[in-house]
């Protein structure tokens, strides 16, 4: 649908009508034409796991547990899906006879998840918009309840679960200014979509006069629930391993790195060891599939040590590329400081809160429009430190490396502000109680 109103941005509601319609039919009929290339490409790159293609197809690859209630929940990619974790926990343990089904759209989520999720919890890729694969998914799993994160909206997918009585609810709602700005131009359609959920549960209340706008009735402010996330976990005996291994070194993270990032980190790690010149910097990119060729390009500006070749920083390491899955919790409790990645490069940012609950001084780029509500938050407690340059986040890390009261007041802010909507949670949890009573 976005990519609708981006073509399309001042055609009235029932033109964009029209063309939903087109768009279901293009998907039914286009899409398996062309998927063929389409995946092979994203295989290749490591977009997609072989293993597990035919879920893309809305063919399952785990069986149905056989005669179980199941509650579907979505997040598009790691930070809604690992924010999703505490309510499936909190649903499990109040219904022993339920599972969960948990469906996402990117490989390290998929990792992620499968490694995190309880028991009682499946994971699974979400299908492709295809009307007749997101008909065989529903069929196949019939979900009693469905639970979607934040923003991502596919109208096929939508309003198949619509068709199948399925009630759904949109948690953590948030939609972007610029997204708010082309919805403006289809209002109606917009209200169409927006009917296929029961209800809606938004960030904040600008949020929620803003869904209430476009016509939907049952909504309510319940905060971020990503602030009541449980702390990354992590190794303790791998932690003071790896301690011992850097004895004292000076270390700062660049988290959630991006293709372009690792280079203007890496230029800025050169300036800050002209001024701290045994500093180490971790790189944890934000696909790890990248890390062959992400280490000869860093190795053009000084000596890499290579996690996942089980390769522990040496006195002579310049930068330690944690090219490994689900250790981001390791290495924030390694470094008091921590870049978040995707905001020097136009992705749009990554989430705040997780450095914030451990206890890290948070550094992001100017783009950060992802998050913009989070973004508000650490801003306005004075939690979060944004560079533009690599000269700026080179001083920014060698002022908060060398100075103990900065870094102090920095993590005490970011911790602050990171539990200050711990109640979002049990807000959500109130809210979705009359739902699950209603399961059969």
């Amino acid at each position: 649908m976005e990519i609708l109103l981006k073509l399309y941005p001042n055609v009235d509601w029932l033109f964009v009508s029209l063309l939903l319609k087109a768009y279901s039919f293009a998907c039914e009929t286009l899409i398996p034409l062309g998927i063929g290339p389409y995946f092979r490409t994203r295989l290749r790159h490591g977009k997609e796991m072989p293993e597990r293609l035919s879920e893309r197809y809305g063919a399952p690859t785990i069986s149905r547990p056989e005669c179980a209630r199941i509650v579907w929940i979505h997040g598009a990619s790691v930070g809604e899906s690992l924010a999703s974790l505490p309510l499936i926990e909190r649903l499990l343990e109040a219904d022993p006879n339920l599972w969960v089904l948990s469906t996402s759209g990117t490989v390290t989520s998929a990792r992620l998840m499968s490694q995190r999720l309880p028991k009682r919890a499946i994971h699974q890729f979400l299908p492709l918009d295809v009307p007749s694969w997101i008909e065989k998914f529903l069929s196949y799993w019939k979900p009693e309840l469905g639970l979607w994160m934040e923003s991502e909206v596919w109208p096929n997918t939508l309003l198949a679960a619509k068709k199948h009585n399925i009630p759904l609810v949109l948690m953590n709602a948030r939609v972007s200014k610029t997204s708010q700005k082309r919805w403006q131009h289809v209002s109606g359609t917009f209200q169409e979509i927006l009917s296929c959920f029961d209800m809606i549960l938004t960030q904040t209340k600008e949020q929620e006069d803003f869904f209430k706008t476009h016509g939907a009735t049952n909504v309510w402010t319940t905060g971020n629930i990503k602030f009541a996330s449980a702390p990354l976990p992590y190794d303790a005996l791998e932690k003071e391993r790896v301690e011992k291994v850097l004895d004292g070194r000076p270390l700062w993270i660049a988290a959630s790195t991006h293709e372009g990032e690792e280079d203007l980190v890496a230029k800025a790690h050169l300036l800050i060891k002209e001024q701290i010149p045994n500093a180490l910097c971790v790189i944890i990119p934000r696909h790890p599939n990248r890390a062959q060729d992400l280490c000869q390009r860093l190795s053009v500006y000084g000596a890499v040590s290579r996690r996942s070749l089980h390769e522990d920083p040496s006195p002579a390491t310049d930068f330690y590329l944690a090219d490994t899955l689900g250790e981001l919790g390791l290495f924030f409790r390694l470094s008091p400081l921590v870049f978040l990645g995707g905001s020097l490069v136009p992705v749009g940012g990554h989430n705040l809160i997780e450095p914030a609950q451990i206890g890290c001084a948070l550094i992001h780029g100017p783009h950060m429009f992802k998050q913009e509500e989070l973004t508000r938050h650490f801003k306005a407690a004075g939690a979060s430190h944004m560079v533009t340059s690599v000269a700026d986040l080179a001083q920014t890390i060698i002022t908060l490396l060398t100075s103990y009261q900065q870094t102090h007041a920095a993590i005490e802010k970011a911790k602050y502000v990171a539990k200050e909507q711990k109640d979002s949670f049990d807000l959500t949890w109130q809210k979705i109680c009359p739902y699950l009573r209603r399961l059969s």
